[in-house]
């Protein structure tokens, strides 16, 4: 058997120089692919994240809206735009205490509209006909909508486009109630038309 010369392992070895070299350069080319398509999904789930951040912040705001007209409604009897019924919500987040940016929720309710008031069983007892120590009202079951609309704002000019908005309407009903007359005159009026559901 006759072994190769050295000059023949040499011209072999010298043939394979550098290739080790490119073997590294296209293992750091994957993996640097790998990286920044991995930057890339983590930047896109954070502005998905933060987006619906930014919608779960106008649905409370907004719902914050209907519960304020709600309670103007119960302890006031009364179905017109309550005072203040435009309000903001400064940001509370940590990032807007760093910056002077201004954001805020801005939060816009509606009247109280009453839709109808259909038979009311608790209202017999209550009314004029029913006996003599309530005979100074009649009562009946009144259903009401009303809405809320919060939409999210940076800085302090009011002509600022919205960064979103989200709109939250609500059904409810009082019985026994009272008729409103100033109730009655919102219905199919500019006020009426501002509720949206």
């Amino acid at each position: 058997m006759r072994q190769p010369s050295s000059s023949t392992v040499l011209h072999a070895r010298s043939s394979e120089s550098g290739s080790a070299y490119i073997i590294a350069l296209l293992a750091l080319v994957v993996l640097s692919i790998l990286g920044l398509g991995l930057a890339l999904i983590t930047q896109t789930e954070m502005q998905v994240g933060a987006g619906e951040m930014t919608y779960q912040r106008l649905l409370y705001s907004a719902d914050s809206g209907t519960a304020r007209g709600l309670a103007s409604a119960f302890t006031h009897y009364d179905c017109s735009p309550i005072d203040g019924a435009d309000y903001q919500i400064p940001d509370q987040d940590l990032t807007a205490l760093m910056t002077t940016s201004g954001l805020r929720q801005e939060v816009s309710v509606t009247a109280s509209i009453m839709l109808l008031n259909p038979p009311c069983p608790l209202c017999s007892v209550n009314n004029a006909a029913g006996g003599g120590e309530a005979g100074k009202q009649d009562y009946y079951e009144i259903h009401h909508v009303l809405s809320a609309e919060a939409e999210r704002r940076k800085g302090t000019d009011p002509a600022t486009p919205a960064l979103g908005s989200r709109t939250v309407g609500t059904f409810y009903s009082l019985q026994p109630w009272p008729i409103n007359p100033d109730c009655q005159r919102l219905v199919g009026t500019e006020e009426a038309a501002k509720v949206k559901l």
